[in-house]
């Protein structure tokens, strides 16, 4: 929750890149994690991360973050939709 409450203080794409890094950092350190907590709140917020309106990098280091996502959960994500 306090790496999501940083982007609520993010005020330049520089802030938001690394609030973005700080994620990816915390998904890769973590090996083991099987649920995102404050589940919906991080989708919007890497949701609205990849507005047109930001730079590219923004999108970029936001799909990255994405990558990782599925990469970790991937199998259980898709057990939830019962896919």
């Amino acid at each position: 929750n306090l790496a999501l409450g940083k982007f609520k203080q993010a005020r330049s794409w520089p802030d938001l890149n690394a609030c973005l890094r700080n994620i990816n950092d915390i998904l890769l350190k973590f090996p083991d994690i099987h649920e995102i907590p404050h589940d919906v709140l991080f989708a919007k917020t890497l949701s609205q991360c990849l507005s047109p309106v930001l730079p590219g990098g923004i999108q970029t280091k936001t799909l990255d973050v994405y990558k990782c996502i599925f990469g970790k959960l991937g199998n259980d994500l898709m057990d939830s939709f019962n896919i």
